[in-house]
């Protein structure tokens, strides 16, 4: 049980980290068929594509090479000034490192802390997390979505949710924490069974949460 508990809620978290890159990816993802076919239409039929003129080729030129390089400087030095930036939690007494930042307790309660690139990262609505959960566990499954929060972590934005779901006919809370930080996206997800021992200990663990 406990080893499948902790697999479902990285299962949860790695969904997180690919939703939370915004909108943009999942509509692009939704319409595979009509840009295939836009594709296939356009190598069959080359004679249809219109001449472009010597001036309009000029007007969608790429940027010079001195802009390219300063943009590609740009986003080096960037990457290189978050490349240790990652989520920080205090992990109490009473949690085993099971995997690297999985940690367990005897009960089966479980916090898993990660930081994954996530450029253009965006918050993703209640709606959306309920939706995400659903695709997770199942269609069928109860999903209430007990607390949404946006706040702040230091100077980053971030969101705390709290979720109750069954699974295996116990009731399971679990809070998940998103911080958006410079390309990076830290989470941080508590999850024990409804009206566990860990609530007050999950939420100081929460407190602690830095971005650095």
């Amino acid at each position: 049980m406990k080893k499948k508990v902790l697999a479902l809620v990285l299962s949860v978290v790695m969904c997180f980290a690919v939703t939370a890159c915004g909108d943009k990816e999942t509509s692009a993802s939704n319409e595979p068929k009509s840009e295939a076919a836009s594709e296939e239409v356009s190598s069959e039929a080359p004679e249809s594509v219109p001449e472009v003129s010597s001036e309009a080729a000029e007007s969608e030129e790429e940027p010079s090479s001195e802009e390219a390089v300063s943009t590609e400087e740009a986003n080096t030095e960037e990457a290189a000034g978050n490349a240790d930036l990652e989520i920080k939690v205090e992990i109490p007494e009473g949690f085993t490192e099971v995997s690297n930042g999985m940690y367990m307790a005897e009960d089966g309660a479980n916090i898993i802390v990660m930081t994954t690139p996530a450029a253009g990262a965006e918050i993703p609505s209640e709606d959306a997390i309920a939706e995400q959960l659903k695709v997770t566990l199942g269609e069928d499954t109860n999903i209430t979505i007990e607390e949404y929060e946006v706040y702040k972590v230091g100077d980053y934005d971030a969101l705390r949710f709290t979720a109750s779901y069954m699974m295996e006919d116990l009731e399971y809370t679990q809070t998940q924490c998103m911080v958006l930080a410079d390309g990076k996206l830290g989470l941080a997800a508590f999850t024990q069974e409804k009206g566990g021992a860990w609530t007050d200990t999950f939420n100081a663990c929460i407190e602690s949460i830095t971005m650095e």
